[in-house]
């Protein structure tokens, strides 16, 4: 708690520990430990020949710490559902997502950390086709900026400048915006592409990318961190040459590793 729960100028910025605080989670025995330090199965003694005592090591927790710099954490927390329905003149994808695996807000703490999901949709010759409705990623969204999709972030604006977003929040700063999921929180948004006029088919894509700092920071630093793909959904359908003939709703689930 003292090195995930502070708050500057009296802005909260690490909150992890309030938030898992304030979820389901310690009503369900869940506590950090048990994402955060899990047994390796293998340690049985801490300290051999030097006072320690052998020990079940399933007992013992493991001090590997894994959190945003594991992959296979960030690829086993939210779950994403891609629905395309196919309309006249136009197809509209829905991406629902769910934090189903954080005992606390995603992404958490370090206020640098954001998602953003990205929403394509092209013909059968790989051509965009044109969003007719929908959101879209912020200016702040680096490569992804103003395509379809969201970004999901505590925005902190600095007090002096008004710039945002910014990361400096040893700085006075106010939170200009936050809509990171929740534990068990969910996020729905819908997105309307037009149709081609030929027919053939139509491929829809949805991607949830982990970026661990802003672009802008990032290019500032000369940081080159990857993004880590936390989930990805994608579904190909066929229409009419007319688009008023069309295949009935269809859904795919992420076809990333198994949540656990």
């Amino acid at each position: 708690a003292p090195c995930h729960q502070f708050s500057f100028w009296g802005t909260p910025i690490y909150q992890s520990f309030r938030e898992w605080q304030e979820s389901a989670y310690p009503a369900l025995g869940i506590e950090c430990q048990t994402c955060h330090m899990p047994p390796d199965g293998i340690l049985t003694n801490v300290a051999e020949g030097n006072g320690g005592v052998e020990r079940d090591p399933l007992t013992i927790h493991a001090h590997s710490m894994p959190g945003a710099a594991s992959q296979d954490l960030l690829q086993n927390t939210v779950a994403l559902t891609l629905t395309v329905e196919p309309r006249v003149g136009i197809v509209r994808a829905t991406v629902d997502l769910a934090n189903v695996a954080a005992g606390h807000h995603v992404p958490t703490d370090h206020p640098g950390r954001h998602m953003i999901l990205a929403v394509t949709a092209v013909d059968a010759e790989g051509r965009p086709l044109p969003q007719v409705s929908g959101p879209t990623v912020p200016d702040w969204g680096g490569a992804q900026a103003g395509r379809p999709g969201k970004a999901f972030a505590k925005v902190l604006r600095d007090a002096a400048s008004g710039e945002s977003p910014v990361v400096s929040y040893w700085k006075q700063t106010f939170i200009a915006s936050d809509n990171r999921l929740p534990a068990f929180g969910r996020d729905s948004s819908t997105y309307a592409f037009a149709a081609p006029a030929a027919g053939g088919t139509i491929t829809v894509s949805a991607e949830l990318r982990f970026r661990r700092l802003f672009q802008a920071e990032q290019d500032a630093r000369g940081w080159n961190v990857p993004d880590v793909i936390m989930e990805a959904a994608e579904l190909t359908l066929p229409v009419s040459r007319s688009w008023r003939v069309c295949l009935p709703l269809a859904v795919r689930d992420s076809s990333l590793p198994e949540r656990r």
